[in-house]
């Protein structure tokens, strides 16, 4: 909730359409990371053939896509990655103006609430928080 006040405290005459593939989130296996693996099995992912690649041999890799309200995020098992600067830059360079990597950061950091690092590259105060994995087995 806290991150929709903030939302719409900062962006409050903007009307914003959601489109998703899928259902609700609401299978258990997408609400415990320890099981998201079995979000593979079911009616959460769709697979695309791409065509056969020169590397390597030849083989059709699929390629995975979430169908689910959330997307990606409901089920990559809670974690967080961003791309690496330089295909922002790429982006930026085949004319996708505002989408370098000077661009979009401020909006990463703004997002971020990092308990491990901060400075330049990173946010410790947005609605999404970063942290290392407490547990190991």
């Amino acid at each position: 909730m806290k991150s929709r006040r903030r939302f719409r405290a900062e962006f409050k005459d903007t009307t914003v359409l959601l489109l998703e593939q899928g259902s609700s989130d609401w299978s258990p296996w997408i609400h415990l990371p320890v099981t998201y693996y079995m979000t593979s099995q079911g009616d959460a992912l769709t697979r695309y053939m791409i065509e056969p690649q020169r590397h390597p041999n030849g083989i059709s890799p699929h390629f995975v896509q979430a169908r689910v309200l959330g997307g990606g995020s409901s089920v990559n098992a809670m974690v967080y990655m961003r791309g690496i600067p330089e295909d922002y830059d790429g982006w930026h360079e085949g004319g996708a103006t505002g989408w370098s990597y000077k661009d979009v950061l401020p909006y990463f950091k703004k997002a971020e609430s990092n308990e491990r690092f901060s400075g330049d590259l990173h946010g410790s105060e947005g609605p999404l928080t970063v942290s290392d994995q407490r547990h190991t087995h």
